[in-house]
């Protein structure tokens, strides 16, 4: 099964929200990555299609001056970037799609593909939210931590591949435990 790890940067925290950076990566269910999207838009065109937030702003302006600089460093416009996504999506021929969660990611990125006139890329049943998995591996006791290996969060891309991996660990320990379940069979009684 080919899923995809969506991440956004934005710069409000509202479902209308304006989009400044996209990443993505597509993984298996033990978290190898075998490819991966990027785009920073032009914040300032992202403003015209989406909402800003004082209270984001301020955020943002608390965050690694690095990091800070390369999301609001972008040229491309809102519908060029939405359009370089749609396609990496299509392309990808994904079965589902994971963000954490897609109550924040893709109901903005739908909000955004909506202002441009373009369908999402893909169907919401495929959806899929880290934020629970997440939970039930803290339940189980998987340490997941290992995933967060890469620098640089709110990077889109960074964060992308890092719940990635993070839900790879959990998917594989979920495996494990369904794997190791027979020997448990009818010792309840």
């Amino acid at each position: 099964m080919r899923r995809l790890m969506i991440d956004i940067e934005t710069i409000d925290s509202a479902p209308k929200a304006a989009v400044i950076a996209i990443g993505a990566c597509v993984f298996t269910a033990d978290g190898v990555q075998t490819g991966d999207f990027s785009v920073v838009v032009n914040a300032e065109l992202a403003k015209a299609y989406g909402t800003v937030g004082e209270q984001t702003m301020a955020w943002w302006a608390t965050q690694d001056a690095g990091v800070r600089e390369r999301m609001f460093s972008g040229l491309l416009s809102p519908y060029d970037a939405a359009k370089a996504f749609c396609n990496y999506v299509r392309e990808s021929h994904v079965d589902e799609v994971w963000a954490n969660s897609p109550t924040f990611d893709c109901v903005i990125l739908r909000h955004l593909f909506a202002q441009l006139g373009m369908r999402a890329p893909w169907h919401f049943r495929d959806e899929r939210c880290v934020r629970t998995v997440y939970a039930v591996g803290r339940e189980l006791g998987v340490d997941f931590n290992a995933g967060y290996s890469e620098q640089g969060a709110h990077d889109a891309v960074v964060d992308a591949r890092n719940q990635a991996r993070a839900v790879g660990i959990i998917l594989k320990a979920f495996a494990d435990f369904e794997e190791k379940a027979w020997m448990y069979e009818g010792l309840e009684s």
